[in-house]
């Protein structure tokens, strides 16, 4: 499933392609084996390993255990205002490789969060183009979503309830912008200014997410029945 498609027309569509995009031979075909997901995303994550490269946290996030993970998952949300968004990324990989998909969810959705906040604040002259940090970046946010994002939301979505907690929670806890500039030296963004209308179009995205949940899960429920979705993730 698509789920780079994000940055271009929102969580809404991001919430169909979730619940409907998987054929129904993809599910055959998966394996029940649960493996760690296949997310390679140069520099900063290779499942075979693993292999992490996403600064202060990298080497506990590679060796992490079913434990570790949890206690490295509070560390880190203690000093959330300070995280890259690919750690955010790769710890939600790993939580859920290790077994704790709801805290995986939790983390998925405020890289999510995080990641769009990102591309729209991003000063659009100043990107740059392959090897520039800007690019990079947004690029692999895009890939960590698609590749990620399918093992993710193919369990958050079939946990409607906890689904629709945790999207609350990461609303209310992203009310206040992180300073992406001390996070992200090396990257112009346009004016601060700016930035706080452009948190709220993003919290707005994910509001109308919480609200597809709510209207529309017997719909949710059905489409992955039908595309044989349900305990492959």
């Amino acid at each position: 499933m698509n789920i780079g498609i994000f940055f271009r027309v929102g969580m809404l569509t991001i919430a169909l392609c979730a619940v409907s995009a998987i054929s129904a031979q993809e599910g055959k075909d998966r394996p029940k084996k649960r493996d760690p997901m296949p997310v390679y995303v140069t520099p900063y994550y290779d499942s075979k390993g693993p292999k992490v490269e996403v600064g202060e946290f990298s080497k506990k996030l590679a060796s992490a255990d079913a434990k570790s993970v949890l206690e490295l998952a509070a560390e880190m949300k203690k000093e959330k205002e300070k995280v890259r968004t690919e750690a955010m990324f790769v710890l939600a990989i790993r939580l859920y490789d290790l077994g704790h998909k709801d805290d995986a969810v939790y983390w998925f959705y405020t890289a999510q969060f995080r990641a769009r906040l990102f591309a729209m604040i991003l000063d659009k002259e100043k990107i740059g183009g392959i090897g520039a940090p800007a690019f990079e970046l947004r690029a692999a946010f895009g890939a960590f979503q698609q590749l990620s994002g399918e093992y993710i939301n193919g369990y958050a979505f079939g946990e409607l309830p906890k689904l629709e907690k945790t999207l609350a929670a990461v609303l209310n806890e992203n009310k206040k912008v992180a300073d992406y500039s001390k996070i992200y030296p090396d990257v112009k963004f346009v004016s601060t200014t700016s930035w706080a209308e452009k948190n709220t179009e993003v919290s707005t995205g994910l509001e109308k997410l919480v609200d597809l949940i709510k209207t529309k899960a017997d719909f949710i429920k059905e489409q992955r029945k039908k595309n044989g979705i349900e305990g492959k993730y």
